[in-house]
């Protein structure tokens, strides 16, 4: 292109009222994919799924969901690895994943620092401290005095050595000086199966996994790990209120990251666009229906929340002296 036709090009551009700065930065110009480390049918999945068909009209390209489920996210992760660094390729993420996995995993192939950039939360899920409904322990106050009487004794079903639950009871243990014993189950709900029958004692679990059991009148939410109460269980107290350590809080989340080298207006846009989408009150009656409570941030909160999670993880998992394949 000689000088001239390059002129009469900016000349054009700028008289349409779009700059070739603003052209070039034009984001997304194609299909914008989100890989998500879990299984169709997943919580996540499902999340995802509902992103899509918010984004795909506002953005005018289809967003497309692709789930990649198994390796503890690292297939994935992969995935993401594997694509161009345009921020048309995404991953949702847990914190297993970004603040958990890269120290309790031996042979970790991923640098969070190094292969991420943070864009947005999406989504949180407190945990509750889940009992037997028909059995003694009815407060965190009976829990840690039992806990205190008898070290050991009390049983706490968890899904796996190293899982979210797992790490949550270490915190609770240190926080109250208490020792108690961990029943890992290979099936979740077999968890609250055993307790409902009095095999096990306790544990921390998502309000969406047991629910059923709770509307049975099988199993109890004695407390909340989190500062507040939550709206949609305004019975259930806070640990903190319930006669346990104050400022206990214990939740799983879920984001969006790019790979690093992403375009940082391209970040910043789906950010944006993204916090506009979690305000929607459907998408909000979407979140409650499957138990979770939407969450957006800034790329910047995004990441001051995994360095610090990180931190608090690695000590939890250094303590607890486990590790996974």
């Amino acid at each position: 292109m000689d000088r001239r036709t390059a002129l009469s090009a900016i000349g054009a551009a700028c008289a349409s009222g779009i700059s070739p700065l603003v052209h070039a930065q034009a984001f997304p110009d194609r299909p914008v994919r989100i890989i998500v480390p879990f299984a169709a049918g997943s919580t996540p999945d499902v999340v995802a799924r509902i992103l899509a068909a918010k984004l795909t009209p506002k953005w005018g390209h289809q967003v497309v969901v692709d789930p990649k489920p198994g390796g503890n996210g690292l297939i994935a992760i992969a995935a993401l690895k594997a694509a161009p660094s345009t921020g048309h390729d995404l991953l949702l993420a847990s914190s297993s994943h970004l603040a958990v996995n890269p120290h309790l995993l031996r042979n970790v192939t991923y640098s969070v620092e190094r292969d991420f950039v943070p864009i947005s939360f999406v989504f949180h899920t407190p945990f509750f401290v889940v009992t037997s409904a028909a059995g003694p322990l009815q407060s965190m106050k009976s829990v840690i005095a039992a806990a205190k009487a008898s070290p050991g004794k009390l049983n706490v079903g968890v899904p796996y050595l190293g899982s979210p639950p797992h790490l949550a009871v270490a915190m609770l243990e240190k926080a109250t000086g208490t020792r108690m014993t961990i029943i890992p189950f290979k099936d979740g709900q077999q968890i609250y199966t055993a307790i409902a029958s009095g095999e096990v004692d306790l544990s921390l679990a998502t309000i969406g996994s047991t629910l059923p059991l709770v509307q049975a009148g099988k199993l109890k939410l004695i407390a909340i790990a989190a500062p507040t109460r939550l709206a949609r269980q305004p019975d259930v107290p806070t640990v903190g209120e319930d006669g346990g350590p104050a400022g206990y809080d214990v939740n799983t989340w879920v984001g969006l990251v790019a790979r690093s080298g992403a375009p940082q207006h391209a970040i910043q846009k789906i950010s944006d666009d993204l916090a506009e989408v979690l305000r929607d009150p459907e998408v909000i009656q979407q979140f409650t229906r499957v138990g979770i409570e939407p969450e957006s941030s800034s790329p910047a909160g995004m990441r001051a929340r995994m360095t610090s999670d990180t931190a608090k993880y690695a000590e939890v998992i250094k303590r607890l002296g486990v590790s996974l394949e």
